[in-house]
């Protein structure tokens, strides 16, 4: 036998109906509960969990492209900077040697006026993260040809390391 409500209707006192539960034939009464489908508590801290650490990973991994498309990023900015003071120079803009010159935090295009030391019309570009490179590292091409006394500059950053090769005919290699 089934469970059945019944509802019964006190109209003096005016309530609403309320269940009652019926007695099944076996003399037990019959529960109200209703099974409820759904996860575990154990279940849901898995997922959750699992979740956790593919978004740790995620960040690790992104952080080291993000690490590595800045310093190449950085490599192209000295290399075309570098290309720029030789072509300047080969050019010969304003009949002057040009160059280029690292500091700590900026990269600075010059030209070098008529008696060699005095540098003019200098033009600073910031540097766009924290990269070493070896004091002092100034480089200098010569007006119509190029040439320069030969140079070896070493980037370092982010734990990555990039040499450019600058021979005495001005040709850049990486």
């Amino acid at each position: 036998m089934k469970l059945h409500r019944t509802s019964t209707l006190n109209k003096s006192a005016g309530f609403t109906p309320t269940p009652e539960l019926r007695v099944l034939q076996n003399g037990r009464k019959a529960s109200s509960r209703r099974l409820v489908s759904g996860f575990s508590v154990i279940e849901v801290s898995v997922v959750i969990g699992l979740f956790g650490m593919l978004i740790a990973l995620g960040l690790l991994l992104s952080m080291d492209v993000w690490r590595g498309s800045s310093f190449q990023s950085e490599q192209d900015v000295v290399l075309s900077l570098l290309y720029k003071a030789r072509s300047r120079a080969i050019s010969n803009i304003n009949e002057h040697n040009h160059g280029l010159r690292i500091e700590e935090d900026e990269y600075i295009l010059f030209e070098v006026d008529d008696d060699g030391t005095t540098h003019i019309n200098e033009v600073p570009f910031n540097m766009g993260g924290d990269f070493d490179f070896p004091d002092d590292t100034e480089i200098v091409f010569t007006a119509r040809t190029g040439e320069t006394d030969g140079h070896t500059l070493t980037m370092e950053g982010q734990g990555k390391s990039r040499t450019f090769d600058i021979n005495e005919e001005g040709g850049i290699t990486w």
